[in-house]
């Protein structure tokens, strides 16, 4: 089981290198475990990067959100799509 952390901050400026890292991880694990305890601000792109990663690759789980991560991802109304793949 591979683990990634996700950086603090997941804003437009770091979508893309997401984006890529979790798909070569995933690529290379199904199992993939994203660890989001660390997470103080979700943006919108971050969470549609997060969103299709979990559509695209249906073994990858969310470890340990944070508040903030839960926070956001509720205030964008997504917290409901992610929290079915969320693993403590």
């Amino acid at each position: 089981m591979t683990l990634y952390q996700l950086p603090p901050v997941l804003d437009l400026a770091i979508s893309r290198d997401v984006a890529r890292e979790l798909r070569e991880h995933a690529d290379l694990d199904p199992g993939l475990q994203i660890d989001a305890s660390q997470v103080d601000r979700l943006y919108t792109p971050g969470a549609q990067v997060l969103l299709s990663a979990l559509q695209t690759f249906p073994g990858i789980h969310v470890t340990n959100p944070s508040e903030a991560f839960v926070t956001a991802a509720d205030d964008l109304g997504l917290w409901t799509m992610i929290a079915e793949r969320v693993t403590q």
